[in-house]
């Protein structure tokens, strides 16, 4: 698993593995078509990983209504940040959305053995 500074919260390794996954796509990724034939995603699938990039020049999904109410049960109205990027390793083990003024949105973190796989494949010099 990924060593840290001690002062590093979960966010920060977040974020860490967020770079680290744009690396990856970034080398590796192909556009595909993602759910429909109207979206089309930069996808890297590497080393038992999946990668999925989406930038604010594709269409995104509009919140559910379910999305809709546990925002407003939490005070929060509900927002798609422009950038996002999934990692799945068997099943996701990282969803985050961040925009350029860097705000930054966790939607799903799950540390483990997959961090060292995905750093190992951005030090691939492949």
């Amino acid at each position: 698993m990924l060593k840290h500074r001690a002062a590093a919260t979960e966010a920060d390794r977040a974020i860490e593995l967020r770079d680290a996954g744009l690396s990856v796509v970034e080398r590796y990724g192909r556009w595909k078509p993602c759910g429909s034939r109207d979206l089309h995603m930069l996808t890297a699938d590497v080393s038992s990983l999946l990668i999925l990039y989406r930038t604010p020049f594709q269409k995104i999904f509009k919140p559910s209504e379910r999305m809709k109410y546990m925002a407003a049960v939490f005070g929060q109205p509900p927002r798609t940040l422009p950038y996002g990027l999934d990692i799945w390793h068997g099943k996701k083990v990282l969803g985050i959305d961040w925009d350029d003024a860097e705000a930054v949105e966790i939607r799903s973190f799950n540390p483990g053995r997959w961090e060292d796989t995905l750093l190992a494949v951005q030090r691939d010099p492949g």
